[in-house]
Order: C-alpha cells, then sequence, then structure tokens
C-alpha cells in the first residue's frame, strides 16, 4: 500500500527495509533521511524496533539477551525472572543503547572464540548460525549469573563478612546452584564451554596483572566472576587502565574462598546430581558449541606435547610477556647500542613498558629463514611457551639486524667475536664501529 508521500516504494517494502536494519544507531539514521521514512516507521514502532533488536542479538538470543537485560538482580527469588515480557513490553531508549552495549560485547567474545577454535586466520566469527545461537545463549546467561552472584556486587568488606558467616554463604551457594539447574544439560555443557574460554582468555592476561597473589586458578575465577565484559575489556586493553582495575580486584578477593570454582562447584553438583558424566578433558568439551571440534587444539606443533598450560597461536602472541634484551644471544643484552634499537622497534608508543611480541613473531615466520630444527613450523601453527620462547631465542638477532638494515643501516665490519663480545658493553667506540649482529668467527 503507498501512503500519500514521494516515496517510489510501498509502504510494506520500506517496512521490510526498515527490518534489515543491523542495529539501532542504523535505523535512527535512516528516521533522518526523511519524514516520509519517519512516517512508515511511526506506523509500526513496536515491530520494527524487535526486528532491529533480534538483528543485533541474533534472532534466536534475543530472548535470552532481553532477559539478562531485565532481569531484576535485586529479587533474591530467581523464580520471577523466569518469565521476561518481550512481544508485550517495547524496548525504552535506555534498553536499546544498553542492548547495544551488551550485544557488541558478546559479539567480540564470539569473534575471539571463533578465531581460537575454528579459524585462526578470521577476525570475525565463522560459526554456523547454530553454533553461534549456542556460543550467545550460554554467554547471555554467563552474565545473568555473573551480574547476579559476581565479583562487582560486593565490596572486599561485604565478602569478607559473607565468607565468614558459613549460613550466609552456603545459602548463596545454594541460590548459584539452583540457578544452574534450571538449565538442560546440553545447555550447562554450553556454559562450561564458554566459561573454560572466559577463564582462557583471563588467563593470557594474567601475568599482566601484578598482584601478591599466586594461584592462577583463584585469579581467573575471580576474574569470571566480574563478568565477560571486564575479561574482554582487560584482554582488548592490555597494559591500560582496566588493568588496574582488574589488579585491584584480584588483590581484594584473592584470599577470599567466596569466588574460588565460581562456576565449577556447582556444576560439579549437578553432574553429580543429574547422574551424567562431567565434560571431557582437552579440546573435546568444545563440541557442546562447534559441530566439528578441529584436531590439534591442545598439541604443540613444536614438541608435540599437549600441555597443561596454554599454547599459544597469532591471536595471543601479543599477550606473551618478555624482557626483550634477553632475547639477544651472548653479550648482545648488554649492548645498549642494540638493545636501544630493539626497544625502539617493540615497543608500543602509548605503552612504552609493553613489547609489541606479535610484531616480533609474525615478522620473524614471515622475513627470516628459520634454522634447520625450525623446518616447517608456520605462523599457523600452536606453541606451547617453552618453545615459542626458543623460536625467539633463536631468530630475533638475525631480525633486528635486517630491520636495521631495512631503515638504512650499513653494517660496519663484523666482529671476530659476533654477539659474544665482551668488548661490546665496555666500549662504546667498539660497540658501535664494529658489528656484532653476527655469529662468532673465533
Amino acid at each position: 500500500m503507498r501512503r500519500l508521500n514521494s516515496l517510489p516504494l510501498d509502504d510494506d517494502i520500506v517496512d521490510q527495509i526498515f527490518t534489515f536494519c543491523p542495529d539501532f544507531t542504523t535505523l535512527n539514521s535512516l528516521n533522518l533521511v526523511c519524514k516520509d521514512l519517519y512516517g512508515v516507521f511511526l506506523a509500526h514502532p513496536k515491530s520494527i524496533n524487535a526486528a532491529v533488536a533480534r538483528n543485533l542479538t541474533g534472532p534466536e538470543s534475543f530472548p535470552e539477551a532481553l532477559r539478562y537485560l531485565r532481569y531484576n538482580f535485586d529479587q533474591d527469588d530467581d523464580d520471577s525472572n523466569d518469565v521476561v515480557p518481550i512481544e508485550t513490553s517495547p524496548l525504552t531508549a535506555l534498553e536499546k543503547i544498553q542492548l547495544g552495549k551488551n550485544a557488541d560485547v558478546v559479539r567480540k567474545l564470539e569473534d575471539l572464540f571463533s578465531q581460537w577454535y575454528k579459524d585462526g586466520k578470521s577476525t570475525t566469527s565463522v560459526l554456523t548460525p547454530e553454533e553461534s545461537f549456542r556460543f550467545r545463549r550460554a554467554m547471555y546467561r554467563i552474565l545473568i549469573y555473573s551480574s547476579r552472584f559476581g565479583a562487582l556486587e560486593y565490596d572486599e568488606d561485604e565478602a569478607i563478612e559473607i565468607s565468614d558467616e558459613p549460613p550466609t554463604m552456603a545459602k548463596i551457594f545454594t541460590q548459584r546452584h539452583r540457578m544452574l539447574s534450571k538449565y538442560p544439560t546440553p545447555h550447562l555443557r554450553e556454559i562450561h564451554t564458554v566459561v573454560k574460554f572466559l577463564k582462557q582468555a583471563a588467563d593470557w592476561v594474567r601475568p599482566e596483572i601484578e598482584t601478591q597473589h599466586d594461584d592462577p586458578e583463584q585469579t581467573t575465577d575471580i576474574c569470571v566472576a566480574a563478568g565477560p565484559a571486564l575479561i574482554l575489556a582487560a584482554y582488548e586493553a592490555r597494559g591500560m587502565e582496566v588493568m588496574e582495575d582488574a589488579c585491584e580486584m584480584v588483590d581484594s578477593f584473592a584470599d577470599i574462598p567466596f569466588f574460588a570454582g565460581f562456576f565449577s562447584n556447582p556444576l560439579s553438583r549437578i553432574w553429580t546430581a543429574r547422574g551424567v558424566p562431567a565434560p571431557p578433558e582437552g579440546a573435546q568439551h568444545l563440541g557442546s558449541i562447534l559441530e566439528v571440534v578441529p584436531d590439534g587444539l591442545d598439541t604443540c606443533r613444536g614438541c608435540t606435547a599437549s600441555p597443561v598450560s596454554r599454547l599459544w597461536t597469532s591471536t595471543t602472541w601479543y599477550h606473551f610477556i618478555v624482557d626483550t634484551p634477553t632475547l639477544l644471544p651472548g653479550k648482545l643484552h648488554l649492548n645498549r647500542t642494540e638493545t636501544d634499537v630493539l626497544h625502539a622497534l617493540l615497543h608500543h608508543p602509548h605503552d612504552p613498558h609493553t613489547p609489541t611480541t606479535d610484531v616480533l613473531v609474525r615478522e620473524i615466520f614471515r622475513d627470516v629463514p628459520l634454522r634447520p630444527e625450525f623446518t616447517g613450523w608456520t605462523a599457523e601453527d600452536r606453541l606451547c611457551g617453552d618453545c615459542l620462547r626458543r623460536l625467539l631465542d633463536e631468530h630475533t638477532w638475525m631480525w633486528l639486524r635486517d630491520r636495521r638494515v631495512a631503515d638504512g643501516w650499513v653494517p660496519p665490519e663484523d666482529c671476530w667475536y659476533g654477539y659474544d663480545c665482551t668488548t661490546q658493553y665496555k666500549n662504546a667506540h667498539h660497540a658501535t664501529t664494529k658489528n656484532h649482529l653476527c655469529e662468532p668467527t673465533k
């Protein structure tokens, strides 16, 4: 049906165009184009807003996203939150904004999950629609749980007080168990997998959180209890202000057992009560989200071991913390001429204390001929920390030499003693007039 306006399309076609807007920012921009378009929107605001909301969150994930948005966290009885009106209660302006923020967090985490476990070459999610739905459903339920019981709900004094009162702590543990018990077992396995993913993401930034405590499991439990949004922010903004917040939070709660086993304890109780096996160890638990689990996700390419600790990939090299001068062989790490250049090449201008290890590893794989013992290694491989460090130890000096030459440096005559020379750090003239980025010939 055509309204009395100048649009060359019927109203129902324009209405359909509105429903394809990917987010509310696009919808608002479209409404500002002309009054005729806005008039079509005003004729069907409820259905258009609902369609855009589903585009934003994923159509199947919208009920969980809305449930998280409207969850009454002040209500002790979770039963009152089980039913959330969807169609009968239009989104408010503030809800649209928050829905967009939440969806952005979930989307970015899905991109990361996909890159880690499905296709390391794609920075955006390549999960199938069903895989994406499983991931997002689990993530929104984790958001609800973390917001209901998480670390940000308590200050340190409250957490200590609760920990000193066993009946109160037992009541909260029971509430955690009851909330998760409402989900069927396959959905709980999805939650288990996504929690493990979040803990791994927290584990990448854990070494950068300089705390007084050394228990990695306790630290990642507290980070998960703080919620997926903080983990994402810490992962993305390594070394920025958010890390100080994470550091303060971990230090505040690391001695308090209130968050230990934040998800694992209630899930273990549920597996036992239902008489079902716990999710498998290793990468096979990913089958709760992925239709096919790729081979080699838990095996190091270098030593073929399956370490308990993390494996490094191109998506996580950035978080590999090294004291860069120690990557240089022999006595080169004492040669200020070379270490100053290395520092300038590898340190981010806005964060001078944090080396960009990803640049170094990527360019070694791309530009430096690998030594024979590294034949066949590629940038797509998964490496344990020891093997990645071995790769850097053997090739960083060659990379530094080639980068200096590419930047216009003309190497002087090679020193006979190469990188093992003991004069290079005692005599500045010798350090600058002889090349020490070479192997010893004497």
